[in-house]
């Protein structure tokens, strides 16, 4: 009765992660909200294994949840990638290219 609300919680966290900047605060707070979404998957799995028996790795009854885990992992590779691009571009270009002043470039270097 958990995977279709879950289903819905992460495929808007997967849509917001897609569109949100990498150094931002909501960035940060979607990801953290995505791995919440990922252990609550994950448990969901190993209950249904253990209360139905469901041994076999692709059992037709946790496929949604499996594809579910896929796309945050899927997802995930490509926020660290995009935020891999944003690093190196604020590695390698002068602090006040993008930034007004050196304390909020660190602030944004850290989240990252």
């Amino acid at each position: 009765s958990q995977g279709p609300l879950l289903a819905s919680l992460v495929r808007l966290s997967l849509i917001l992660l897609a569109y949100l900047e990498p150094s931002s605060v909501r960035f940060l707070q979607a990801c953290s909200r995505l791995r919440c979404f990922l252990h609550w998957t994950l448990e969901i799995i190993r209950e249904s294994v253990a209360l139905g028996g469901y041994s076999v790795a692709f059992h037709e009854l946790n496929a949604p949840l499996d594809r579910l885990v896929l796309a945050i992992v899927l997802q995930c590779h490509r926020a660290l990638s995009r935020c891999s691009v944003v690093l190196v571009e604020m590695e390698s270009s002068p602090w006040d290219k993008y930034f007004s002043d050196s304390e909020s470039r660190q602030k944004s270097h850290r989240r990252l």
